[in-house]
């Protein structure tokens, strides 16, 4: 699994569990990332390939991972052998 996988992974599973985004320190926590710069910089690679998506930009935990995305994860853990 890619870090970006793992990231998008703990963020999917923190929303079905809190119900809201994961601040960039329990992504950092959680994925195991030490510095927040890190979770920042694959934040933003991760909005600007459009597997992340906010209307409010800049505001803390205001993200969701973009329909076209999931998909992708649900297609990639259908193919994965039982």
């Amino acid at each position: 699994m890619t870090r970006k996988q793992d990231i998008l992974s703990f963020i999917g599973k923190y929303m079905d569990k809190h119900g809201y985004a994961p601040s960039i320190e329990e992504i950092g926590e959680g994925c195991g990332l030490k510095s927040k710069s890190t979770v920042h910089n694959y934040l933003k690679q991760m909005f600007a390939d459009g597997t992340l998506e906010t209307e409010s930009p800049g505001c803390p935990r205001a993200f969701r991972i973009s329909s076209v995305a999931e998909k992708k994860t649900l297609s990639e853990q259908s193919e994965l052998p039982n």
